[in-house]
């Protein structure tokens, strides 16, 4: 079984952040810092993102697709959990959520990830993607953070020269995080 994984990393703007505060729903978990806002839907399967300035990415999915051509997005699937534990790394302390995306007969589970950091302005996102079956699974293409107009997702970003930053996925490690 192979294991695929995609970071992110969303850095804010250069402010100290107080930490954060989680709450727990029927409908998902909502994490509120200083500098941003992170939603993630239970019900729908994704994720939304909202920060200090006004800008926002909402709806977001995670998006694999492997060698054979399908393609697997974390809100079709019909099945979402919600974990959450401390953690601690190289970076800092903070809550690690796991968002995990499956459904019975897809041959594939996806896995989101996002690491909430204590007292920092920025959080990080991955996802994995793990084969249910005794088949390798091999892709060439993963997206933790997809925003898909057509299923509903939409972005803003604030200010009189906006601009997003898409860095393509790297499986040869030549950017370091």
């Amino acid at each position: 079984m192979k294991l695929f994984i995609c970071y992110a990393a969303l850095c804010l703007l250069p402010l100290l952040s107080s930490g954060q505060r989680l709450s727990r729903t029927a409908e998902g978990m909502t994490v509120i810092a200083d500098a941003y806002k992170i939603r993630l839907d239970q019900q729908a399967g994704t994720i939304s993102y909202g920060f200090s300035d006004g800008s926002y990415i909402k709806g977001t999915a995670g998006v694999i697709k492997d060698m054979k051509g399908n393609v697997y997005n974390s809100s079709s699937f019909n099945s979402h959990r919600i974990s959450s534990r401390q953690f601690s790394d190289a970076i800092g302390k903070g809550q690690q959520l796991s968002f995990m995306h499956e459904q019975p007969g897809v041959p594939v589970q996806l896995t989101h990830t996002i690491y909430v950091y204590d007292k920092l302005p920025y959080f990080l996102i991955s996802i994995s993607a793990t084969s249910k079956i005794k088949d390798n699974l091999e892709v060439n293409y993963i997206s933790p953070l997809t925003v898909l107009p057509a299923k509903g997702a939409s972005c803003f970003v604030h200010g009189e020269n906006p601009r997003l930053l898409d860095v393509p996925f790297d499986n040869d490690n030549w950017v370091k995080v």
